[in-house]
């Protein structure tokens, strides 16, 4: 059998990586942290790279309880089905490298760390200092970066949203980035802490958002999604456009990012550089 729908059910093979084929995976961090091993690349490459296979001759399939029925999800197209069941395997899944065995898990376990100065790292690069965090907690940081970005992605694909309906996580990675070269401590701390908080955010709609799914765009599961997508469509399309240090004052210019800052001054920079940019 050679049908596309058959080999993409039956032989394992994801329909959207196939799509994906042949593209290059660039890694996510281009200066201090270029060493690690996180690339930014699609969410089927990321499924095959850091997660158990899926065998659909011995396992469950991962969308039984989203509705499917003989690998196919009702009304659904044999790509909109895998492009669905990519997201709940990088969702739900262990991750290959142990930073989770459930990615809310690995969220909610990032952010009950309080990272200080003692997590950093100092280079003198001429007569500077330059800091970036440790490579454990940068990469940790990406790995979660990546999985969230790829899983709210997948999510907006399937449910057919563009442009200023979709949730723009960290376009460019422009505030991870920010991670691995700075001159201020407390500026790449306050970062951390701003991701931590995006996170969390990020989880919350991506839950709701498969529960939405999971009762197959009925009533309720459309009242949920609603209330959730409050976020004025033009709010959202305003992040993501500039460089990281205005994109963090964007964060931090809200109450919730605000009171988390516990350096004020820096915080305020961010903030001016913000308000001075628009």
């Amino acid at each position: 059998m050679t049908d596309t729908k058959i080999r993409g059910i039956y032989e394992g093979e994801s329909i959207s990586q196939a799509l994906r084929a042949g593209r290059e995976s660039s890694r996510i961090f281009i200066s201090y942290g270029a060493g690690i091993e996180v690339y930014d690349e699609g969410l089927a490459e990321s499924v095959t790279r850091y997660h158990p296979s899926y065998n659909p001759l011995v396992d469950d399939d991962p969308l039984l309880e989203f509705g499917a029925t003989d690998g196919m999800l009702p009304g659904k197209t044999a790509e909109q089905t895998m492009q669905l069941r990519d997201v709940v395997m990088r969702y739900s899944l262990p991750h290959r490298n142990y930073y989770w065995n459930h990615l809310a898990q690995g969220i909610r376990d990032m952010a009950k760390i309080k990272l200080t100065r003692e997590d950093l790292i100092a280079r003198q690069v001429g007569p500077a200092i330059v800091y970036m965090l440790n490579d454990f907690h940068l990469e940790q940081f990406a790995q979660l970066s990546l999985a969230v970005h790829q899983v709210l992605s997948g999510l907006d694909d399937f449910r057919g949203k563009s442009g200023n309906q979709r949730f723009p996580f960290d376009p460019e990675w422009k505030i991870l980035r920010l991670m691995e070269e700075n001159l201020s401590r407390s500026a790449i701390l306050m970062t951390c802490s701003s991701m931590q908080l995006r996170l969390e955010r990020a989880l919350q709609r991506i839950t709701i958002s498969l529960n939405a799914i999971k009762k197959v765009y009925g009533r309720e599961g459309l009242d949920a999604l609603s209330s959730m997508e409050s976020t004025r469509d033009s709010v959202r399309s305003e992040f993501g456009q500039e460089e990281g240090p205005v994109e963090l004052g964007k964060l931090l210019a809200r109450p919730d990012y605000a009171a988390r800052a516990f350096d004020q001054e820096v915080r305020a920079r961010y903030v001016e550089a913000h308000v001075r940019d628009k």
